[in-house]
């Protein structure tokens, strides 16, 4: 079967041809046609437009068939997202953590001035395993490439799973091996959260025997840069006298050259917690919204800087109103945390056993909720609250994406200039709608939106 072509066609021609499709595609779809093992079946690119050029298609009318191919327009879209990527904000890195910390309400600051990032992992029986022998390298080697850079750990409880009895009065150098378990703490660049009462009412019934734990700890780890401490663990059921003793705890031993809080978070509106405040949120199944709890202390307690300290913990398996497996929740909290304050703290059910390696579907979480940390910026607490809002587009602060609450549980964004970050928790949507001139940038995962407006 023979075939008569419009155009002359030579070897000539055909080296011309060639040579022009190569261009187009190389424009179009960022690609050569003819590269083995194409042209195909299934990539018919390449023999396609050299039929048409055989048959007097200019290369302009090649062009527009192949620009309004689907090849073409993934293509054009992610050259958009490359040439956007080198513009995107740099999340907050992953470092070695040096110096003291100090509070400039509403935020937490290093010893340069700026605003500082809390990454913490609850680790309950740390020092406990240090104390009874245990190698911690394994602990502080995982913690850390998960993301975390403050670790929450305990200086007592009563469970029965320590034998021997987590009681201070029980190890005679137990101050001691306290100031060495900070300084091998520190040598590896974390901070710690010392949370000194958890079930004081059975490990120190008696208010002297506290008040000189509470002193001999300060006194032991006077001169650590890497402590913040938080008097107690749920005060309310944790120390004899309750929330109003982990108060004057904190008032008295503020100054003392740690960062201090009460530990108590049961009052409304708050009551004075020292430097800093430590919440854990209600664990409900709209629990990553309660992010904003953050926001709502700080705004009554004098713009008190909060940390996010017990959200809903993570597990193998979901247990509802206790354990949630999901990482995109954990991810949305944490983001939310840095939103309206330094950040917040991973909780998980072997990090309060202070287990390692912990399972995989808790791993899983940690890494989002670190990564989504660390994809808010650490100033983003002191720019203006924005949220959605069902009465207008616009919402509270003049969103940057429409929201909905058949979509969404909430929707919370903060911006800077041109610049904005948004989650949109528990959302349904495959993608943000962008409104008032705004245009995603980029959605790194389910609900997170970063968008930019010239």
């Amino acid at each position: 079967m023979s075939t008569t072509f419009p155009t002359d066609v030579t070897t000539d021609r055909l080296i011309e041809f060639v040579g022009t499709i190569r261009a187009i595609c190389a424009d179009e779809i960022g690609r050569d046609p003819y590269l083995a093992p194409s042209p195909t079946s299934a990539d018919a690119v390449g023999a396609i437009m050299l039929l048409d050029a055989m048959n007097g298609k200019t290369g302009e009318e090649l062009r527009a068939w192949l620009h309004a191919s689907e090849e073409a327009e993934q293509y054009r879209r992610q050259q958009v997202k490359d040439e956007l990527i080198d513009r995107l904000p740099d999340p907050t890195p992953i470092g070695m953590e040096a110096g003291p910390l100090a509070v400039q309400r509403p935020a937490i600051v290093d010893e340069d001035g700026a605003c500082w990032q809390w990454r913490g992992f609850t680790d309950f029986l740390l020092f406990y395993r240090y104390l009874t022998g245990v190698d911690i390298a394994p602990f502080l080697d995982e913690r850390v490439a998960l993301g975390a850079n403050v670790l929450r750990v305990l200086s007592m409880v009563a469970w029965d799973e320590c034998d021997p009895r987590f009681y201070p009065q029980l190890f005679p150098d137990y101050y001691a091996t306290l100031a060495a378990f900070v300084h091998a703490v520190a040598e590896r660049g974390i901070r710690l959260e010392l949370t000194v009462f958890a079930d004081a009412q059975i490990v120190m019934p008696e208010k002297a025997m506290r008040s000189a734990h509470l002193r001999d700890i300060l006194d032991a780890l006077s001169g650590a840069w890497n402590v913040v401490i938080e008097v107690a663990n749920e005060p309310f059921k944790n120390l004899p006298g309750g929330d109003q003793e982990a108060i004057e705890y904190a008032h008295a031993v503020q100054g003392y050259g740690f960062l201090i809080a009460s530990g108590e978070y049961s009052s409304w509106p708050p009551a004075p917690t020292a430097d800093y405040g430590t919440t854990h949120c209600d664990r409900t199944d709209d629990w990553p919204r309660k992010c904003k709890d953050i926001k709502d202390r700080c705004d009554e307690s004098g713009k008190t800087p909060w940390i996010g300290d017990e959200p809903m913990g993570a597990a193998e398996v979901s247990e509802p109103g206790r354990r949630d497996a999901n990482p995109d929740n954990h991810a949305w909290y944490a983001s939310g945390a840095q939103m309206f304050g330094p950040g917040a703290t991973f909780h998980c059910d072997d990090g309060i056993h202070s287990k390692t390696p912990i399972g995989p579907n808790q791993a899983a979480c940690a890494t989002a909720f670190f990564e989504a940390l660390r994809w808010t910026p650490k100033e983003a607490l002191l720019w203006p609250y924005q949220r959605g809002d069902m009465g207008s587009d616009a919402g509270i602060g003049n969103m940057p994406i429409l929201h909905d609450d058949a979509l969404e549980s909430r929707s919370y964004c903060k911006s800077d200039g041109g610049k904005s970050w948004c989650i949109q928790i528990q959302t349904s949507r495959a993608h943000a709608t962008p409104r008032d001139g705004w245009r995603v940038v980029s959605e790194p995962r389910r609900g997170f939106v970063y968008l930019e407006k010239p």
